[in-house]
């Protein structure tokens, strides 16, 4: 340890897994510093925890702890009766009568090992912990508050007020997750956030009793702070997964002159219903913007296709401004399944052919006709590196396609929708395709991760290793830094079976 310098062992332990890191805890002061600040650097208090009390009083008495603390997740709720411990029946019948004797020993044990009630808090109890807690979060820079469980019964204004003028001067980033009423409390003290970089708005319905003045929490609390932070936010998050409609805030903003990345995730037939222009100019305004995500999937839609129309239309008349994404270089986007989405997705790549270097495609299979068509269309973009979509099936022409249109390309994500034929005579099994890549050397292709996923599984390793022998420079699967696959010995991991 004395003969390598700390910017050497800095550079080492970038290596270590978490449990390599805790294992080497006890080594020396360097290793116990290391290993606290990766366990505590991000702790989440959730109200409905079991340990919650447990880790307050931790975290409240070791001020060395507390001070380590840079992101806290706040989750305030209702706390709910612990679950009753299911009977599995592993008991053997005839061991049944010592059912009782064991009961009457875990309990007396427990209270030994255990003496004070280790479970849920209430709200009151945790409120009355966090006033102890916060101002000893000396190096606290992001924060998230999750309150939107929480019954408007409990005022948490005091709290709030506290935590903003405790720690409001020294955050990054602040999230907040709430109704409309609640985020009137959040916000009832004006905070300020003079180093503030990173604001993420989420909004949720009141499941509650409707308050008759919720209507005007978005003018008259949101929207001010939303623009006293607008000259200094360089990333804005705004998601919604309400009916309640986001388009005011929008319409009425003042330009986020420094705005360097925006995601955009709300239902346009109730998120905009009021004046979807109004995000359009948002967008067409920020022209700093570098990092974009727009998704504005419809609510309903599987029971309504046609509520999509509007939104590609809205879509269509945004990016035909010639400077909307001007600048970006990252693009995320879902182009509807509409008959205008593919030319939206062309529009959307003439507008950043320049500086694109990533582009995801979300919620729309392509056809093997429409993802070659798309990669004639990114041939013009010499920067892009990265390239995510959604495919109807595995063809040897689209791995044409892209080996011939992005010869740069370094990382590939697909999605396969339709199962493949398990005949081999078929134009769409996987055998056929397998046979077509072992007739293909893709060696001008400079690709180096492929990730291909079928009904929310991994693809198979007869498939993968196919591809791999095709491509020679690819070296990794699945993000993962290497090509191995053991498929005997490895479970397979699970995703959802939607498009991505």
């Amino acid at each position: 340890m004395e003969e390598l310098p700390l910017e050497i062992w800095f550079l080492i332990i970038e290596y270590f897994s978490e449990e390599d890191l805790y294992s080497f805890i006890g080594v020396n002061r360097f290793f116990f510093n290391i290993g606290l600040d990766k366990r505590y650097r991000e702790i989440s208090l959730d109200l409905g925890e079991v340990h919650i009390r447990k880790l307050l009083d931790r975290i409240s008495s070791e001020p060395q702890i507390a001070s380590r603390i840079k992101k806290l997740n706040l989750h305030v709720h209702p706390t709910n009766a612990p679950r009753p411990v299911r009977n599995t029946g592993a008991t053997p019948n005839k061991n049944r009568w010592l059912n009782p004797i064991r009961g009457a020993i875990k309990a007396v044990m427990g209270r030994i090992a255990a003496p004070q009630d280790q479970g849920p808090l209430d709200v009151d109890g945790m409120v009355a912990k966090l006033f102890i807690l916060i101002p000893l979060m000396t190096t606290l820079e992001d924060l998230r508050i999750v309150p939107w469980a929480l019954p408007p019964t409990f005022d948490l204004d005091r709290l709030f007020e506290f935590i903003w003028e405790t720690c409001g001067h020294k955050l990054h980033r602040v999230s907040l997750c709430a109704n409309l009423p609640r985020y009137r409390s959040l916000l009832k003290a004006k905070p300020a956030f003079p180093l503030l970089e990173t604001l993420e708005l989420e909004f949720s319905d009141n499941l509650f009793v409707l308050d008759p003045t919720e209507g005007d929490v978005l003018a008259n609390d949101v929207l001010p702070f939303f623009n006293r932070l607008a000259p200094q936010v360089k990333t804005l998050k705004i998601r919604s997964f309400s009916k309640l409609d986001l388009s005011p805030l929008f319409a009425e903003a003042e330009p986020f002159t420094s705005l360097h990345t925006t995601l955009i995730r709300i239902p346009f037939n109730h998120g905009l219903r009021g004046n979807p222009a109004g995000l359009k100019e948002f967008l067409v305004r920020s022209n700093t913007l570098r990092k974009v995500t727009i998704r504005l999937t419809p609510m309903g839609l599987a029971l309504d296709p046609a509520a999509e129309e509007p939104l590609c239309s809205w879509f269509k008349d945004c990016v035909s401004s010639p400077i909307c994404f001007s600048k970006v270089d990252t693009l995320d986007i879902c182009p509807t399944n509409q008959p205008g989405g593919i030319s939206l997705l062309h529009d959307c790549v003439s507008r950043t052919f320049n500086n694109l270097t990533r582009f995801t495609v979300r919620d729309r299979y392509l056809k093997v006709e429409e993802a070659v068509s798309l990669a004639g269309a990114l041939k013009a973009c010499p920067r892009l590196t990265a390239f995510r979509l959604n495919i109807l099936q595995l063809s040897g022409a689209t791995y044409d396609a892209f080996a011939r249109d992005l010869p740069q390309l370094r990382f590939l994500w697909m999605s396969v929708g339709e199962p493949a034929s398990t005949e081999p005579s078929s134009s769409t099994s996987l055998e056929t395709f397998r046979n077509y890549m072992s007739q293909r050397t893709y060696n001008d292709w400079n690709l180096w991760d492929l990730t291909i996923w079928q009904g929310g599984n991994e693809m198979d390793y007869e498939t993968m290793l196919a591809c791999a022998r095709s491509i020679p420079s690819l070296r990794s699967f699945w993000g993962n830094g290497h090509m191995d696959f053991a498929p005997e010995t490895r479970a397979p991991t699970l995703r959802p079976a939607q498009p991505i």
